[in-house]
């Protein structure tokens, strides 16, 4: 009897052990499950936020591109792939790949562009089609335009259409505006008779970008030829190609005669002398200074200067449609008459009954003396925006992720 109680017991023992086995056994098949599915979860939560931070990095890409389109005139002619990264905070490190291309062949002014953004193994593609327009600068809305505390009015000048200065515009007894008002917060003038002084308009004009990086380009092409200072008296024929001159040109005589379209970059000065004529259609590009003697500049001419304009002889005339850019000054006098666009970084001066018509933009100071005319006529503008002139619009069209 004792030996039947101690194999019962015995077997008890064992039975109780093989359930304390298997129940430690489900434990650790449940805690296993549990902690696969807890990696699982933070596995799936990290890829979903990888994938958040890599779109957002595919949308700064393309907003690298489309500020490249905007800005850059050189990039808008020559699209090509961007590539960069972000490194900003919660973002974390991203790299992406702009693909930027025309839309179509011989269509320069609509782009697609494909963003690929990658954080990690996460990859996200959006995509966009931008459509660059031109749109004139604020600042050419009025008849002369000038960024300094020095604007000035004086001797007999007249200022057809608007005017706007950013800090005081004087405007002497015997000058005048009409059809049109002073906008500036500061109008000095003796005789109120003369003209009508409001305040600027919210937001004012801002005096627009010039961008030199084309024109410097062409400079710097002209500066691989051997140096030369070149003369010339007879037919110049750039319809046939760019003439590069490393050193001064100069074009002198009633003979002189500048066959276009086509254009002409010197790396030093540009002189055209009395009685030379420019076709239409004819750019002029000085690493220097530009100086125009009594010459008839055909429409739609394209005039720039590094350092300066000198417009200062008799009855010299640049016909419609034409744009004078320089960073640097320009002087204009002796009757000389611009009609289009003018644009000086620095200074302007006119004087002895010389006359724009069009707009004048002037970073700094401008005094329009002696007679001297600015008459705003829209008609005269260039048809398109001038190369390196910001005034560029793109609008962001069909979005979507791929």
């Amino acid at each position: 009897m004792k030996q039947a109680n101690r194999y019962r017991s015995a077997r008890r023992r064992g039975v109780v052990l093989v359930l304390v086995l298997i129940v430690m056994l489900l434990l650790v098949i449940m805690m296993a499950g549990y902690w696969q599915l807890s990696t699982l979860d933070g596995v799936e939560a990290g890829s979903g936020i990888t994938s958040t931070k890599a779109f957002w990095v595919a949308e700064a890409g393309l907003h690298d591109a489309l500020a490249q389109l905007n800005y850059d005139p050189g990039y808008r002619r020559n699209p090509h792939d961007i590539y960069g990264a972000v490194t900003n905070g919660a973002l974390t490190s991203g790299v992406y790949a702009v693909m930027v291309a025309f839309t179509a062949t011989n269509d320069t002014n609509n782009f697609t562009l494909i963003a690929t953004g990658r954080v990690g193994r996460s990859l996200r593609v959006v995509q966009q089609t931008a459509v660059v327009t031109n749109k004139w600068p604020a600042a050419f809305d009025y008849a002369v335009s000038g960024y300094s505390n020095a604007v000035s009015f004086k001797v007999a000048a007249v200022i057809n259409g608007n005017a706007y200065a950013s800090g005081t515009l004087l405007i002497d007894n015997d000058a005048m505006i009409t059809n049109g008002a002073a906008f500036s917060d500061d109008v000095q003038g003796l005789n109120e008779d003369n003209f009508t002084a409001l305040p600027p308009p919210n937001p004012p004009p801002t005096l627009p970008r010039l961008d030199p990086s084309y024109y410097d380009g062409q400079i710097a092409a002209a500066a691989a030829y051997s140096p030369s200072n070149v003369s010339m008296n007879t037919l110049v024929d750039l319809s046939i190609g760019t003439l590069y001159v490393n050193g001064d040109a100069t074009l002198s005589t009633t003979n002189g005669w500048l066959k276009g379209p086509g254009t002409l970059v010197a790396t030093g000065k540009i002189t055209l002398e009395d009685g030379v004529v420019v076709d239409p259609q004819v750019t002029l590009i000085a690493g220097s200074s530009l100086v125009l003697n009594a010459v008839r500049v055909g429409n739609g001419g394209l005039l720039y200067a590094r350092n300066e304009v000198d417009l200062q002889a008799d009855n010299g005339l640049v016909m419609s449609q034409s744009a004078l850019l320089t960073p640097g000054d320009v002087r204009t006098g002796n009757t000389f008459s611009f009609s289009g666009i003018l644009y000086a970084g620095g200074t302007i001066t006119m004087t002895s009954s010389a006359h724009i018509q069009g707009s004048a933009v002037v970073g700094g100071s401008v005094l329009i003396n002696d007679h001297a005319t600015i008459t705003y006529d829209r008609s005269r503008f260039p048809a398109t925006i001038p190369i390196g002139l910001a005034g560029l619009v793109v609008a962001k069209h069909f979005w979507q992720e791929r």
